[in-house]
């Protein structure tokens, strides 16, 4: 997370805020898919960072290559959950049960 810039996490921000304040059908139909797309632009550096890093010959030599992959999933999916936050507590609110297992 120390890459990310400042305006990734702005937005992230102003989504949380947008999930908070919004009317539920604006939550549910603007703000959630956002806020589980907009995880993907971290997302899609996981894979990237040894060589960004010049760090792929030290982990190339790492035995558990499952387990950095299994890592970085989880830290997305982390990373998912927290962005995703605001928007679930809507929907708990409001006791939109259908919504909330979705």
């Amino acid at each position: 997370m120390g890459g990310v810039s400042p305006w990734w996490w702005a937005v992230a921000a102003a989504l949380t805020a947008a999930g908070l304040a919004l009317p539920l059908d604006a939550v549910t139909g603007l703000v959630l898919p956002a806020v589980w797309i907009w995880p993907v632009l971290v997302w899609s550096r996981l894979g990237s960072l040894p060589v960004e890093h010049g760090m792929e010959g030290l982990l190339g030599a790492y035995p558990a290559v499952r387990r950095r992959l299994l890592t970085a999933w989880g830290a997305g999916v982390v990373l998912t959950a927290v962005v995703g936050v605001a928007p679930l507590l809507r929907l708990a609110f409001a006791a939109d049960l259908p919504g909330l297992a979705a």
